[in-house]
């Protein structure tokens, strides 16, 4: 009896874990997959549209009489306006995307930079380096943060 409620529980905690993972850790650290998941489904949304403006294109002809015309009409102009925001959410969207490559790619530069200074500072003082391993931790002071165009983006 105890051994069906753990799973029950161990599985109920899976699944809330996993779907944090998908819904806020994947987007951050894998933005690609997220914008390529994104972008497929305005696609399809996009494709299904197509398809709902040809079969009203068909019925349009098939259709005689002006109150099915002007029926069809409307529900022509609501699938033209709802392509015009999703071509608009899809340019946002990429956009955006755009703006988060590049704040990846200046957080990379800038931590490469700090490794190399640090590589290039570390080269000449040995003895130094001694000096600090053997030095108590609260001694220590904290080291300043560099400041960068970087920290103003975010």
């Amino acid at each position: 009896k105890e051994a069906v409620l753990w799973a029950g529980a161990l599985s109920g905690i899976v699944l809330a874990v996993r779907e944090v993972l998908k819904k806020y850790v994947v987007p951050i650290y894998f933005p690609e997959e997220a914008e390529g998941k994104r972008l497929k489904d305005l696609q399809s949304e996009v494709r299904q549209l197509g398809e709902g403006m040809n079969q009203l294109q068909e019925a349009l002809k098939e259709s005689k009489s002006k109150d099915d015309m002007a029926g069809i009409t409307e529900t022509m102009k609501l699938f033209t306006s709802q392509i015009k925001e999703l071509n608009v959410h899809n340019a946002s969207q990429r956009r955006s995307f755009e703006l988060l490559q590049r704040k990846v790619d200046l957080v990379q530069n800038s931590l490469q930079a700090s490794k190399e200074s640090r590589v290039a500072d570390s080269g000449g003082s040995s003895a130094a380096m001694v000096s600090l391993k053997k030095a108590p931790a609260a001694a220590l002071a904290p080291c300043p943060q560099p400041e960068s165009a970087v920290e103003d983006d975010f």
